[in-house]
């Protein structure tokens, strides 16, 4: 199993301005919080407490990636990079077949060619615009 911890970093500026759009903006209203003001005078001791949890809780097993997120569009980015280089590492292959392929092939496709030797369905007829027309109701 691999475990990926994403903390994702706001800092105080960036963290105000969206509060100030969410009390600015009705559509963002139901994320109003009154507590989101409160705390922020404790902005520096939250920083160091989820400093220290991090660097307490960081393995090479399952590390922290701490992720500038300001700028939602860098944030996206770091982190799909960040998954795609893990899910590289994994060097993952597929599974082999349950079927010798060699064996399928000469009994379906006797021929050689990639169809099957069962017969095709026929193609379905284009249909125009006049064909989705709504009948006269008399």
């Amino acid at each position: 199993m691999h475990i990926l911890k994403f903390y994702l970093l706001i800092d105080k500026d960036e963290q105000w301005q969206r509060l100030m759009d969410r009390v600015a903006d009705p559509t963002k209203h139901y994320k109003v919080k009154e507590g989101d003001f409160k705390e922020r005078a404790h902005w520096d001791d939250y920083m160091k407490a989820f400093s220290e949890a991090i660097s307490l809780t960081s393995t090479d097993e399952a590390p922290w990636f701490v992720i500038p997120a300001n700028k939602k569009w860098m944030r996206d980015l770091i982190i799909s990079q960040i998954v795609v280089d893990q899910l590289e590492a994994l060097k993952m292959k597929y599974p082999p077949p349950d079927v010798e392929i060699d064996v399928l092939k000469a009994k379906y496709f006797p021929d050689g060619k990639n169809e099957l030797a069962a017969a095709k369905p026929e193609p379905k007829e284009s249909k125009t615009k006049a064909d989705f027309k709504n009948p006269k109701v008399k």
